[in-house]
């Protein structure tokens, strides 16, 4: 049976799932990320993080795990409602360290986006255009099985799968199939990023004027 027919959902299942991405988006949110990077930027006070013996990358992370602690309570919740009225353990699981781990690639993506703030004046534009990928590509706006043939690789292989629909989709069909496919589309997405973070990030601060002090 191939991923797409495992894929499409009961009315009920759909109900689950979209309780499922509605947890996970909002854990997944890199608005006020982007904001304050773009502050930052636009107010010239980077200085002032490059001196700390923390890096800015890991400041902003530190800053982006905390304040989501909170947010992983729905998912919690959703994985043990699930898992009780089902008696599948491993999905719950499965959904809550797939919501885990996509908090460190949903940061990741936030940083790439906030970065463009080198090179625009305010952030308005990369902040639609987030709410976009991640509502469209994310599996918020709809199921991967809901989509067209003729665009359904797109969808299944983008990377925004992996904040949303990816952890929804295992809490419902949970098998080891999707767990390595979600599994090396992170490890081969995360490099892809963690490379173009590096270079963007570099070539930014080439354009970066400070207040100095």
């Amino acid at each position: 049976m191939d991923s797409e027919v495992d894929l499409e959902y009961s009315l009920n299942e759909t109900y689950v799932y979209f309780v499922a991405v509605l947890s996970l988006n909002r854990l997944n949110n890199v608005y006020d990320l982007i904001v304050r990077v773009s502050d930052h930027v636009r107010e010239g006070r980077l200085e002032s993080f490059f001196v700390k013996p923390i890096s800015y990358f890991g400041y902003n992370l530190s800053l982006f795990l905390g304040e989501s602690l909170l947010y992983y309570v729905p998912v919690f919740t959703v994985a043990l409602v699930f898992s009780c009225l089902t008696g599948n353990i491993e999905a719950g699981v499965g959904f809550v360290v797939l919501a885990i781990v996509s908090q460190f690639f949903c940061f990741l993506v936030g940083m790439i986006m906030a970065v463009v703030a080198f090179w625009v004046v305010r952030p308005d534009m990369v902040l639609s255009f987030q709410v976009v990928l991640f509502g469209v590509f994310g599996g918020t706006l709809m199921p991967l099985s809901f989509w067209p043939s003729s665009i359904l690789p797109i969808m299944e292989y983008n990377p925004f799968r992996l904040m949303i629909g990816g952890p929804a989709e295992f809490l419902l069909r949970p098998s080891l199939e999707l767990l390595i496919t979600l599994g090396w589309m992170f490890v081969c997405w995360g490099v892809a990023f963690s490379v173009l973070f590096s270079i963007a990030f570099h070539q930014g601060s080439k354009r970066y004027a400070g207040a100095g002090g």
